[in-house]
């Protein structure tokens, strides 16, 4: 167990000669479980680790949003869960997600989303949770976007169905 508040030295990460010169290196912490507690990606090159310039190289990817529920919070908030899914064959690259006004396009704002800019593995859904302060948060007004490096932008509308905790 490692003390709490200081900084631990856990492993020197080493990689296996056979690694193409530019990718991806995705690390997940999880709990005794297996439940997933962090997950961090980092882009490898072996050639200069500081030139992430094969990124635009990158065929288009693309995402869907699906599944939106709306759940009120404890704090007079609204809470918003969507899964945003990979779709293709390709990594989606530092994907934004956001929620924006139907009638002008412009983000909510203050919006806390659980993940910022992030990556989608081909095939993955990840499930984002927005944590909306305003009680009176009118869903029909709004709408969710992803946007990211190599993808078109994606939207879906916002139901207005909530579940209640």
């Amino acid at each position: 167990m490692a003390p709490s508040n200081r900084k631990t030295d856990c492993f020197v990460q080493d990689y296996p000669p056979n690694l193409p010169d530019f990718g991806l290196v995705r690390l997940t912490l999880t709990d005794r479980k297996g439940n997933e507690i962090s997950r961090n990606d980092y882009w490898y090159h072996g050639k200069n680790r500081y030139d992430l310039s094969p990124i635009s190289e990158f065929a288009e990817a693309g995402v869907t949003i699906s599944r939106i529920r709306i759940e009120k919070g404890n704090n007079n908030n609204l809470i918003v869960k969507v899964n945003v899914k990979n779709h293709t064959k390709t990594i989606a690259v530092s994907i934004k997600m956001n929620i924006r006004e139907k009638a002008n396009d412009v983000s909510l704002l203050p919006v806390y989303a659980s993940d910022g800019y992030f990556n989608l593995l081909p095939n993955e859904t990840r499930e984002i949770i927005f944590d909306i302060p305003f009680a009176n948060f009118d869903p029909t007004l709004h709408k969710i976007t992803a946007e990211g490096l190599n993808i078109s932008r994606a939207e879906a509308a916002i139901r207005p169905f909530f579940n209640d905790k």
